[in-house]
């Protein structure tokens, strides 16, 4: 499992907190796919996640995916169980490519995060990372945003969000309504597309808001 913050970052959060040749069947595919596209291009919103951390309280995470002209991903986390009260905001952008067909209806999702900010939602929130020097800063203040894309690499070193410009080889299944990711488990890690999901993970499920 890829770990998107360190185990100290967490320790402080708990503290809280057509074409233009081919065949008529190329044509079709075309426009079959110009439709999908269009159908993802939306606002998805995930369930509540919770990832416990016994040795420094409990932790979770819920992600919200705008899939615009560009992409967006913001991850909220929290200080308990539950999702009930947000603690620190990531805001990820980049762009996206929806790909050919894996299996059934799931299909391959390439998300290329360009940029990364990180935002303390409260005063408990902003201490907290200032205490660990999160992403090499300690004048976090509550509400203010910062960009972290040159700051961002291993968070077990690094005390900050995952690695950024980076790809993310996903996998996808989406209907009028629901929306799951890839199943990331074992050589399937989504850093190549060698490791792309060949399923999704049918737990944790986003809804067309």
């Amino acid at each position: 499992m890829n770990r998107l913050f360190s185990i100290p970052f967490l320790a402080a959060i708990a503290v809280l907190g057509l074409t233009a040749c081919g065949d008529g069947n190329d044509v079709v595919e075309t426009i079959d796919r110009q439709v999908e596209q269009f159908s993802l291009n939306d606002q998805w919103q995930g369930s509540c996640r919770n990832q416990r951390f016994d040795a420094f309280g409990v932790a979770s995470a819920s992600e919200f995916y705008d899939f615009g002209d560009a992409l967006t991903k913001v991850t909220l986390l929290y200080a308990a169980d539950g999702c009930a009260e947000p603690v620190v905001e990531i805001r990820e952008t980049g762009t996206y490519t929806l790909g050919d067909t894996i299996t059934g209806d799931i299909r391959q999702l390439d998300l290329a995060y360009a940029n990364a900010s990180l935002k303390p939602l409260t005063p408990n929130a902003a201490n907290a990372l200032n205490a660990i020097n999160a992403c090499g800063a300690s004048d976090w203040a509550a509400g203010r945003a910062r960009d972290i894309t040159a700051q961002t690499g291993d968070p077990l070193t690094t005390r900050c969000w995952s690695s950024t410009p980076r790809t993310v080889y996903e996998a996808i299944a989406f209907s009028a309504d629901r929306m799951r990711l890839g199943l990331q488990d074992g050589a399937s890690d989504k850093t190549s597309p060698e490791a792309r999901p060949a399923a999704v993970d049918e737990s944790y499920v986003f809804a067309r808001q």
